[in-house]
């Protein structure tokens, strides 16, 4: 399953639905609740953050390989799978989850946090976007 270059919603939504992840046991995570709140377009890949029961069912879609930042994941073509990223508390990141359109995003504070940690370029933008929506709450 390779995602285009870049994927809107929608494609979002098609191409997670069909992976059939145990609800309650992931996370839709990375640039993807920017993307879920209106704050960009469209993302490059599909991050998914999945707990120990999440995860035992992701090994079932593929192996297991080693990111660039050493973490362990199982790669759907531009769909990575994480059972642990940076300094998140997995299981309180999807309990917190918020549910748009029946997919379970990460909340923008727990993307804000990781991606002031990281601080790429493309980081400074969203955590100004992130940054000035929480604002208007």
């Amino acid at each position: 399953m390779r995602v285009q270059a870049s994927v809107d919603f929608a494609s979002v939504q098609r191409l997670v639905e069909p992976l059939k992840f145990p609800r309650l046991h992931y996370v839709l995570f990375g640039s993807l609740p920017l993307l879920a709140h209106g704050l960009i377009d469209r993302v490059n890949d599909i991050d998914i953050l999945a707990d120990n029961l999440g995860w035992q069912y992701a090994k079932t879609l593929s192996s297991i390989s080693i990111s660039a930042k050493g973490h362990e994941v199982i790669q759907l073509g531009d769909i990575e799978i994480y059972n642990e990223w940076m300094d998140l508390d997995v299981a309180q990141v999807i309990s917190q989850a918020v549910f748009i359109e029946g997919f379970p995003f990460a909340r923008l504070e727990d993307v804000l946090h990781y991606k002031q940690i990281l601080n790429r370029p493309k980081d400074q933008e969203h955590i100004r976007l992130i940054q000035d929506f929480l604002q208007t709450l």
